[in-house]
């Protein structure tokens, strides 16, 4: 690419395919959504626009001139994509969006030249360096070349006879190796129960405030990190709390120890001595709560570093899909955590990997016999229960007195009841959980804690 030829594009194909797009016709949406991504226009301001329509689709509104100026007014940036008056030109200068996949496809051709050029080039100079080896040279290309112009949600339609050789493979492969494919969390009775959490599956970890969600979820992501890659959306906590929650659980020094910084000398040398266990491919957010967001960041995370989880803390926090305020006034509680939690589910299975959301439950199990939980307490949608593949209701009879059960000690006592689970049997199963260090394990009166990595 030189100066005096610029890159391939046509944006003239661009300004049809948003215009169709702007035309209140579903169809046009779904067919230009199946053939192109945002990166895929050339001009900034329609990548910009064709997100926002994106945006718009997935809250269930109509896309209109109307739906997508509020939808951009709302975040400053109409101005940013040409206006209003903009935005009116490109549905009059359309006039029909018949044409929207002949000229998307138009606007994708040049997107892939631009990529195939762009990737070109960062060959073309790495090969000019004296420096680099001849493997470099042929991993550089073999990572750059081979996928150009696949980013894109066109659907792919697969024969039955291929897909069910595969899951046929699968099963053998089970039947030789012993092992179930998908991630462990690491705690041995929550594995043996799970089997494991499976890529696309939502889980839900819902509690009581104080319960313990955040440290099973927790635990959960730290195991996870010490085999591969773990996205951590921290929403009610701040990532330094967070960081003071996982060092106590990791060295297992009193959580308000380390808080008021009360450490004995030899304390200090333990927190000192386990700054090397933080290396883990552990990633923290506390600055992202809406779920098309959440999910377009953790498709980043995914690209560049190939995470295996997603942790979420905590699905009540997150703020609803919406278009524009009068939208957003009209919705009651019940409908935001709904939309909240069927975009949780798409996120799971766009990314394909488990994603494990904590979730807040009603005072209604705080009102019977026993205070246990039930699917029936998941607080402001019974949405939740329907869109999860799995989920877990913890319970503490500590947290109410109940010292002891049975004869038994059960102050440290973390009740996990397999509520639903979509691939699986249900019922209770018993974990250790230390309160004051954050520490959940075996339960059966010696309290475990391993540094190896989950199997």
């Amino acid at each position: 690419m030189t100066p005096d030829r610029p890159p391939p594009q046509d944006v003239d194909a661009e300004r049809a395919v948003l215009g169709a797009c702007l035309m209140n016709d579903p169809a046009a949406v779904d067919v230009a959504r199946n053939i192109l991504t945002p990166e895929a226009f050339y001009n900034v301001g329609h990548q910009i626009l064709f997100s926002a329509i994106y945006d718009v689709a997935d809250n269930g509104e109509p896309v209109d001139q109307i739906t997508v100026a509020d939808f951009l007014k709302e975040r400053s940036a109409l101005s940013t994509v040409g206006g209003m008056f903009f935005l009116a030109d490109l549905a009059s200068d359309v006039g029909t969006s018949a044409n929207v996949e002949y000229h998307a496809r138009i606007v994708k051709a040049a997107y892939v030249r631009r990529e195939v050029l762009s990737r070109a080039q960062t060959l073309a100079n790495l090969c000019m360096d004296p420096s680099a080896t001849l493997d470099a040279i042929n991993a550089t290309a073999g990572a750059l070349l081979p996928d150009v112009g696949s980013k894109t949600s066109e659907v792919v339609w697969e024969p039955i006879q291929e897909t069910i050789t595969r899951t046929f493979d699968s099963i053998q492969e089970i039947r030789r190796t012993g092992t179930v494919g998908g991630i462990k969390t690491g705690l041995r009775e929550l594995d043996a129960a799970l089997i494991a959490l499976r890529p696309g599956n939502f889980v839900v970890v819902a509690g009581r405030p104080s319960i313990g969600k955040t440290a099973l979820g927790l635990a959960i992501a730290w195991n996870v990190a010490r085999s591969m890659p773990v996205g951590f959306v921290s929403v009610e906590m701040s990532t330094a709390e967070l960081n003071e929650r996982l060092m106590a659980m990791v060295t297992g020094l009193d959580s308000h120890d380390l808080r008021t910084g009360q450490l004995a000398d030899g304390q200090w040398l333990e927190l000192t001595r386990s700054a090397s266990k933080f290396t883990v491919p552990l990633f923290i957010a506390e600055t992202i709560r809406e779920p098309g967001r959440i999910c377009r960041e953790a498709k980043s995370l995914l690209d560049e570093h190939g995470i295996g989880l997603l942790v979420i803390d905590y699905l009540q926090l997150l703020d609803a899909p919406k278009d524009d305020k009068d939208r957003a006034t009209r919705r009651n509680r019940e409908q935001e955590v709904s939309a909240i939690s069927r975009a949780i589910k798409g996120m799971a299975k766009d990314l394909q990997v488990p994603v494990v959301c904590m979730a807040q439950l009603n005072r209604e199990s705080e009102r019977r016999d026993g205070k246990r939980p039930a699917l029936s307490d998941l607080r402001d949608s019974g949405s939740i229960e329907q869109d999860a593949d799995v989920v877990l209701l913890l319970h503490r009879p500590a947290k109410y007195g109940e010292m002891e059960i049975d004869g038994q000690d059960v102050t440290r006592l973390l009740e996990v009841n397999i509520a639903k689970h979509r691939n699986g049997p249900t019922g209770f199963l018993k974990l250790f959980f230390n309160e004051n260090t954050g520490r959940i394990g075996t339960w059966g009166g010696m309290y475990e804690w391993s540094d190896e990595r989950p199997g």
